[in-house]
Order: structure tokens, then sequence, then C-alpha cells
């Protein structure tokens, strides 16, 4: 059964349509999700017209398939490639595409948010390690939900609660994660750069 929730997406630099612990609020609540991923009824601009006056059309929320890996592998690089989000030494995109296919072996559980051909952000958990490993929204998308589309398909996916970590200085990330309820745990540094990390928590006894 597909889920309709109504959201616009605000002006670029407004505030967020729709606050992250309601979306997570209602998910816990117990609204029915389908196996194969769920509609969400907000609404994206087409990626090349993040302007007021910009088409608007619904994205969907959905597992990933095979055909997604190259968009997914675009969107961590770019995104990845920000300031203060991914490390000094960026990998190329050519590295994280490698890497895609072996997290997905290794057990990866990919979510994509998909507005029709284009693939907006992905959420990576690890459900057997109750772990939330990557999201990443494309730079033109960032504000208009996605970001908490994904993170409420990860608390629905992982009920009992999950961990993750972002880089220190990451601070939007920070403040998405602690604005949506999650819990800073410790400090600590990044198993691949030695760079400081945050580690956070949902829903953690």
């Amino acid at each position: 059964m597909a889920i309709a929730i109504a959201a616009a997406i605000p002006p670029v630099g407004g505030a967020p349509a729709y606050p992250v612990d309601n979306i997570a609020s209602r998910n816990r609540a117990g609204l029915p999700m389908s196996e194969q991923g769920y509609w969400v009824a907000f609404s994206c601009r087409l990626a090349n017209e993040r302007i007021m006056n910009s088409t608007l059309q619904p994205y969907e929320i959905r597992s990933s398939i095979a055909s997604d890996h190259d968009a997914i592998a675009r969107v961590w690089h770019t995104s990845a490639s920000l300031p203060g989000v991914g490390p000094v030494i960026m990998p190329t995109l050519d590295e994280l595409r490698k890497r895609i296919d072996l997290e997905f072996a290794a057990g990866w559980h990919v979510t994509v948010a998909a507005c029709a051909d284009d693939i907006l952000g992905f959420v990576a958990i690890k459900p057997r390690e109750a772990v939330l490993d990557q999201l990443f929204v494309e730079p033109r998308s960032l504000g208009a939900g996605v970001g908490r589309a994904l993170l409420a398909h990860a608390i629905t996916a992982m009920p009992d609660g999950f961990t993750l970590f972002t880089r220190a200085t990451n601070a939007r990330a920070r403040r998405f994660y602690e604005k949506a309820g999650l819990m800073s745990l410790k400090e600590d540094v990044h198993p691949r750069s030695g760079e400081p990390i945050i580690h956070y928590g949902w829903n953690i006894r």
C-alpha cells in the first residue's frame, strides 16, 4: 500500500517543509509500509530547475535497483565533496562506485529518493548491525525534505534503534540528526581517515 504525505518544497533557503520528528512520530505510530518502498507525496523540483517557479513533481522513496548504482555513486561523491562533509582527501567517483558494489555484497540495504529518472538521495543501512551507514542528498535538493524522508525510512526499517556517525566538521548533518531527535553518544575518530567524528543513536536504550 502506498502512503501519501502532502507537503510542498519550500523556496531555496527556506524553512523545512515538514519537521523531522513529526515524520518519525507518524512512522513510530505504525503507518503501514510496503516492503517495496512507499510513495511520499512531498514534491521535488526537477534536478535542473531549483528555482521558485520550477515544475513540481512527486518523488518516490523506494528500494534501489542495480541500474541505480551509478547515480548513487554520483550523489555520494557530489554531496561528500561539499566543504566539511567528506574527508580532506576525497575518493574519486570511480573509487566510490567500486566501493558501492563491495558494500552491497557485504549487506547494504539501500533506499533511494527518485524523481522521474533522477536519484535525489539515498540511505544505506545495515539492519543486522543496527547501523545507518550512509545518508546523502544531492546538493541541489538540500532543504527540500529528501533527507528527512530517507531518515524516516531508516527509522521505520530499524524501529528497535540504530547508530551512525558523522564528521565533527559536518555542522549541517549534526543539526539535522539532532533536530530529528537522535542523541549524541560519543566522540571518536573515523575508521578510514582518522578525522574526528561524532556517534549518534536513535532509540538507543
